[in-house]
């Protein structure tokens, strides 16, 4: 007998206490996909600038996996925990297209790319974005 396969989701987690990368390597090794979105920032280390990959948000994580898997992986650890909607109090799950979009942008860990705070912006809630111009022009989201 053939049993369904479940479908694999993106889910957006948190991992507490700047614990992304111990949640990627867990991830990594329980085969399940996962993306953090990061840039390059320059620091001063021993006098010396140098420039270092560091999380864009910290302790945000996306998970790609069935629920099944993802509970399992879950259990073994405190700190890998779900976002949730404060008002339903559902999960947050971001559909692939939106993923593979965000992913494509955030992914190139470019200098030029910029990350706004909501309130930098004068947009609504739901607004569509669209790229005009750039490497990443026609991406929207």
């Amino acid at each position: 007998m053939e049993t369904e396969k479940e479908t694999e989701l993106w889910y957006a987690m948190r991992a507490t206490y700047r614990r992304e990368p111990d949640a990627v390597r867990l991830l990594e090794k329980e085969n399940l996909d996962c993306f953090v979105p990061m840039q390059y920032k320059v620091t001063v280390k021993k006098g010396r600038k140098v420039r270092i990959l560091v999380p864009v948000i910290h302790n945000l994580i996306f998970v790609h996996a069935c629920l099944s898997d993802l509970k399992r992986v879950k259990s073994k650890v405190t700190y890998l925990q779900y976002i949730t909607d404060t008002r339903s109090g559902q999960k947050i799950i971001i559909p692939d297209n939106e993923m593979r979009r965000f992913i494509a942008v955030a992914g190139s860990y470019s200098d030029q790319l910029l990350y706004f705070q909501p309130e930098e912006l004068n947009l609504s809630k739901g607004a569509r974005v669209r790229i005009t111009g750039g490497d990443f022009e026609g991406q929207e989201g």
